[in-house]
């Protein structure tokens, strides 16, 4: 067989609970539920096992019956997964959301999509609060949007043990001692905050600013990996995403629109009156700021319908011309005859000195450097801009789809503030009091990353991300296979954020690998997720244990049909309510492992 199942504990794990059902279902000994959802819970973990096992697309038609022994278990568990994994569809993720006959408590909902999972400290913080859930989630908002004042030694002392030493250099630091170097030595920057960034998201209480750097990081995506982008990417996240993540989005773009990162990334440092480049110009309209929603082609700019004050409601290529015109010049002090410092220059010798037109307003020529200001302010302050960017942050951290009500209330407060200093704290203060934050859950799933962090925050992983360890490689390998790796996205786009795009074959595949890993793993024998080193010694029986991490992982219950899987695995033939002896029992202390990994892999544990 292959070695899989024969050396990991959580691959023995999903056999023993195929063949259970297997069993069952061969001899007619009990009766499928009404609800898909145990069958297909089981289906999920099986079509994981097979991926990690075999590989495999097709499959036997027949599940040969189960007999006493071990190979035979074996061949039926195998070929079980196998028939499983060439299913043609994946289970529907929204019929579990009918399960739940009411909402999760509001210190889950905001645990879950402000940040990376509920843990059950972090949940108490949030219900000491207040009295009633609206006090609450403004109290805990209010101390959330300030992260400066979050006490956050752990995470700092995580931090500062695996010795990194890219954090805190200047952008002309940062170049002179890395765009030169050996590829592996200029890519300790993106190396080093791809760890940083996976562990302040797991260990630190700043939940809700970790969460708006990714979300920051995606908007304004650049591929962290290429060549010159990669030396001065912790730069980047400190001193744009990081600096601006709750500030003003005017000067958000500016700061983004200038840094040495974008300026490789999208080729405008290339971009001169010699030779036009309008890929910076066009991202900025379509992706950065006014979003393709607002794009109305190549008709004639006169033909754009009007706002009631004479604003053009949306853009052409005409402006993307103009607008990449207005940021010719604007390029980085490279190896030239200005120094080599990295850092952004403008060449008026390199600039197209006449009139331009954007979005109706004429810019004068020989206007300079100030051009390309005038372009950030025209599509900073556009009510366009203001729905795209509300949008997406609504969908980021409410539902796929927001209502325009919604969108509109929030475009508001964007405009209202676009002067301010904290104009997106504002903005996202008022989506998360919206009451349709309140009043939705499940209308999104996790992401793989989302998924990988919030296993980590549950389980109290105790996992080691030196750049010299080679568990912390493994993980972060795992998650660029489920196609989400961090600062890995190609195109300008970044990572998308609804869920028909993460419930396909091949991430939820990757997913399960990734979980069979993490639980499975060890370091020296000593277990980097500390399943039964932080398992109450005073919770003895199958349904108490599953009712303890099911609780600790989710902070909500699992639709009946789930429960009773897990509770049948970790009963083992017993009764649900006996004393397992997990404790002192190695096989069954096991069996927990085990458990707790399919509750990671369980259709619930997707939902946000």
């Amino acid at each position: 067989m292959p070695g899989f199942w024969e050396n990991s504990d959580l691959g023995k794990g999903l056999f023993d609970l195929g063949r259970n059902l297997i069993r069952d279902m061969n001899t007619a000994k009990i009766k499928e539920p009404s609800s898909l959802s145990r069958r297909d819970f089981v289906n999920l973990a099986s079509k994981a096992s097979a991926s990690v096992v075999t590989g495999v697309t097709a499959a036997p038609k027949n599940v040969t019956p189960m007999r006493d022994s071990k190979k035979s278990f074996e061949d039926a568990g195998t070929q079980a997964a196998m028939q499983a994994a060439s299913a043609t569809e994946l289970p529907n993720i929204d019929e579990y959301r009918t399960h739940a006959a009411s909402l999760p408590k509001l210190s889950v909902i905001a645990l879950t999509r402000c940040g990376f999972g509920p843990t059950p400290e972090a949940i108490a913080d949030f219900e000491s609060m207040g009295v009633t859930d609206e006090e609450r989630l403004s109290n805990w908002l209010d101390k959330q949007l300030n992260p400066d004042s979050i006490a956050d030694a752990d995470c700092d002392a995580r931090i500062q043990a695996a010795g990194f030493t890219t954090p805190g250099k200047t952008l002309r630091q940062a170049w002179q001692q890395y765009a030169d170097a050996s590829s592996n030595t200029r890519r300790q920057p993106v190396v080093e905050l791809e760890r940083l960034n996976f562990m302040r998201a797991a260990h630190s209480n700043k939940q809700l600013f970790e969460v708006l750097v990714d979300f920051w990081h995606n908007h304004f995506n650049i591929y962290g990996w290429g060549t010159y982008i990669d030396a001065v990417f912790m730069n980047w996240d400190e001193q744009v995403i990081r600096k601006n993540a709750l500030g003003n989005f005017r000067e958000f773009i500016e700061d983004m629109t200038k840094h040495t990162a974008m300026l490789y990334y999208l080729d405008n440092y290339t971009n001169t009156s010699a030779g036009f480049n309008e890929n910076f110009a066009r991202e900025l309209f379509e992706l950065h700021s006014m979003g393709a929603e607002n794009y109305y082609g190549v008709i004639p700019r006169d033909e754009v319908p009007r706002y009631a004050d004479g604003t053009p409601r949306g853009y052409v290529d005409a402006d993307v011309y103009d607008a990449a015109e207005c940021f010719t010049g604007w390029t980085v002090n490279d190896r030239g005859e200005f120094g080599d410092y990295g850092d952004f220059l403008y060449r008026n010798d390199h600039h197209s000195q006449g009139e331009k037109r954007i979005l109706q307003q004429v810019i004068p020529a020989f206007g300079g450097e100030s051009d390309g200001y005038k372009v950030l302010d025209i599509v900073a302050y556009h009510p366009g801009t203001a729905r795209y960017v509300s949008r997406k942050l609504c969908r980021r951290l409410i539902m796929d789809n927001p209502p325009e009500s919604l969108v509109r209330q929030i475009a508001d407060v964007f405009m209202a503030n676009k002067d301010e200093p904290d104009q997106l704290k504002r903005v996202i203060r008022a989506v998360i009091m919206s009451d349709e934050f309140r009043s939705t859950f499940g209308e999104k799933v996790k992401r793989p990353y989302e998924m990988a962090v919030s296993a980590f925050r549950a389980t109290a992983a105790e996992w080691p991300f030196d750049l010299e360890s080679s568990d912390g490689n493994r993980v972060l390998d795992y998650l660029e296979s489920t196609g989400q790796g961090l600062f890995r996205h190609p195109t300008p786009d970044g990572y998308p954020d609804v869920k028909e795009d993460w419930l396909s074959t091949n991430p939820i595949m990757s997913i399960w690998r990734l979980m069979i890993y993490v639980v499975d793993d060890s370091n020296n024998d000593i277990r980097n997720l500390r399943i039964e080193e932080t398992t109450p010694s005073s919770v003895r029986s199958a349904a108490g244990l599953v009712d303890y991490w099911v609780d600790r992982i989710l902070g909500r219950s699992l639709p009946a049909g789930e429960r009773e899987a897990l509770v049948d695995f970790m009963a083992d033939g017993r009764s649900e309510s006996m004393d397992t002896l997990w404790d002192s029992n190695s096989d069954v202390g096991r069996r927990l492992r085990y458990m707790v990994g399919l509750i990671l892999m369980s259709p619930t544990n997707f939902l946000r």
